[in-house]
């Protein structure tokens, strides 16, 4: 890394959205052009490194989600030496530590950065504004300090197992690197109890975590919000509620396709083991029908290093709705895909509010994926095997789940050195248009058709672009469509 720091690199990917927007005289939405700092590959940082060492760099480069591109840079090394048989520990493992990264960033989001757009002056005319206002406020609203700490419990979780998030290095070729004892496995039971008991309960759902997930439908969502006070004055009672009177279930809706890489771990499983271990399926969704991903598609795709990314010639949608999209699948595919976030989807369509309740939704659900995924640990068995055999010159693809959603690894290597890195950001894949005005990404196609009440605080675009992006400030240069005259810049 001579020359050139962790620090400034992550200075260059994390940057804010610029969105130019071009609308009609009735302020309607009829373009827009999206961009972003974030980029593809490495900057060369890892070039000539030694392979493993993209394990620990890419955690360093990438802090807010390192996690997962660790875990992303192990399964393209493993793709690329063809490393079969990673134990079921480390799988679990594996599965455990990249739950926790998404979970900390759920309460985080919601309560210091979607808050702004729940308490827009936009939306001060409605009946529930000044409950929103009084509990969602940044830093002043009565759940904000209990939110931001709700995060905390997701962190020590995998601090637990795999040491200081997010640049322990943790996972390998193989499997994962850990000490876990039976001490470990007590502390992260009471880590992930404390996260039950302080926020998840009492402040977010109102109810038990086991009743929540019985949730299955729509109507069944605005039956549990009548059933008891708890729920309706839940965060997420008031939430729905607030959510509902602003009308975000009619706004932005997307391409209505969605990738997901899931949370499956080793290949090798057979169909019965990833089902024993509750592995979440990934997959593609066209909006009629659900097929298992082609890796080779989306290899090529990142060889030909596109400024914009397509599946199947489509434009797609990641994130945590995608990602409960295409949970909803049973991994024996003996029965149709069902579940909460898939039923709204089906009765309403994709919209600001489905993509935030999926993504909140992700709270309880991984929570009750964590117990069991606990419980299966066997700490008498392996947690790795040896790579070093397995080293050869080959290209390798690694796919996994960022909390912002799919994210992919390109490795090209031999046994010495890498000698090239490609990196697919869910950001990316979300914003970056095509080539022709049919491949508009998700968050144009989103923002498309969308009125702007008033030019001079757009936070229509802002809210939509946030409820795609956990990662995403907004600066929106406002045009005339036709004459394409500037009218505004407006930082949101």
């Amino acid at each position: 890394m001579t020359g050139v720091s962790a620090s400034t690199i992550a200075g260059q990917v994390e940057k804010e959205l610029e969105a130019d927007v071009y609308i009609n005289r009735n302020g309607q939405i009829m373009r827009a052009t999206l961009r972003s700092g974030l980029y593809q590959g490495d900057k060369g940082i890892l070039m000539e490194q030694r392979p493993e060492a993209a394990c620990r760099l890419t955690a360093h480069l990438f802090g807010f989600c390192g996690g997962s591109h660790q875990q992303a840079a192990a399964k393209a090394l493993e793709n690329a030496w063809a490393i079969e048989g990673v134990p079921i520990n480390a799988v679990l493992l594996r599965h455990i530590t990249q739950a926790a990264e998404i979970m900390q960033n759920i309460p985080r989001w919601f309560y210091s950065n979607f808050s702004h757009d729940l308490t827009s002056e936009k939306y001060s005319h409605t009946l529930l504004y000044p409950a929103i206002l009084e509990r969602f406020a940044f830093i002043k609203g009565t759940s904000f300090r209990q939110g931001l700490m709700a995060s905390a419990y997701p962190i020590s979780l995998y601090s637990s197992i795999a040491g200081q998030w997010p640049q322990a290095d943790f996972a390998t070729p193989g499997g994962v690197s850990t000490s876990f004892q039976v001490q470990n496995l007590s502390q992260a039971f009471s880590i992930l109890e404390k996260y039950r008991s302080e926020w998840l309960e009492p402040t977010w759902l109102g109810c038990s975590v086991e009743r929540y997930l019985e949730i299955q439908s729509w109507q069944e969502l605005m039956e549990w919000i009548e059933e008891k006070p708890a729920h309706r004055n839940s965060d997420l009672g008031l939430f729905i509620r607030g959510a509902l009177s602003y009308g975000w279930d009619k706004l932005g809706g997307g391409v209505g396709r969605f990738l997901s890489y899931g949370i499956y771990g080793d290949l090798s499983l057979s169909s019965t083991q990833a089902w024993e271990a509750k592995c979440i399926a990934g997959g593609y969704y066209d909006g009629q029908n659900i097929e298992a991903i082609n890796p080779l598609l989306i290899k090529e795709e990142m060889q030909r290093g596109n400024a914009h990314f397509q599946y199947k010639g489509q434009m797609v949608e990641v994130g945590p709705l995608a990602r409960q999209v295409l949970a909803c699948q049973d991994l024996h595919q003996k029965q149709a895909p069902s579940g909460l976030i898939w039923d709204i989807l089906q009765e309403k369509g994709p919209s600001v509010f489905l993509r935030v309740l999926a993504r909140m939704h992700e709270s309880a659900f991984f929570f009750q994926k964590i117990q069991h995924w606990l419980s299966k640990l066997d700490l008498a068995e392996n947690f790795n095997v040896d790579f070093s055999r397995y080293k050869q010159s080959m290209m390798g693809l690694g796919l996994t789940e960022a909390p912002r959603g799919a994210l992919a690894h390109l490795t090209t290597t031999n046994s010495q050195k890498i000698e090239g890195y490609r990196i697919l950001a869910p950001t990316l894949v979300n914003i970056n248009n095509g080539t022709t005005p049919k491949a508009q990404s998700a968050l144009a196609e989103a923002l498309t058709g969308v009125i702007i009440e008033d030019p001079n605080k757009p936070v229509e675009v802002a809210t939509i672009a946030r409820s795609m992006d956990t990662c995403l400030n907004c600066k929106v240069n406002l045009y005339k469509h036709r004459s394409e005259k500037q009218i505004a810049t407006v930082a949101l």
